[in-house]
């Protein structure tokens, strides 16, 4: 099952801490293909539904998420001399 069958099953039943888990799960995603709009709105979801449920290590990895995405870019630059 992916994610986002995982968020539909846990949505339709009811299940708040796997729901958080599975916006987390898809914001991991999408931060990963460079989704940065959604990652961060997924990772907001799943940060107040971590909240509301009490479920701390989840929290702290959807706001690991939510604080990724809302970095601003970086570039690498080339170090003089190389």
């Amino acid at each position: 099952m992916n994610a986002a069958a995982a968020l539909a099953v846990a949505r339709s039943r009811g299940l708040r801490l796997l729901e958080g888990d599975a916006l987390g799960a898809l914001a991991a995603t999408a931060l990963a293909r460079g989704r940065i709009e959604e990652a961060a709105t997924l990772a907001g979801q799943a940060v107040a539904l971590h909240e509301e449920t009490g479920h701390h290590f989840g929290r702290l990895e959807a706001r690991r998420l939510l604080d990724e995405a809302r970095r601003p870019p970086t570039t690498l630059t080339r170090a003089s001399g190389y």
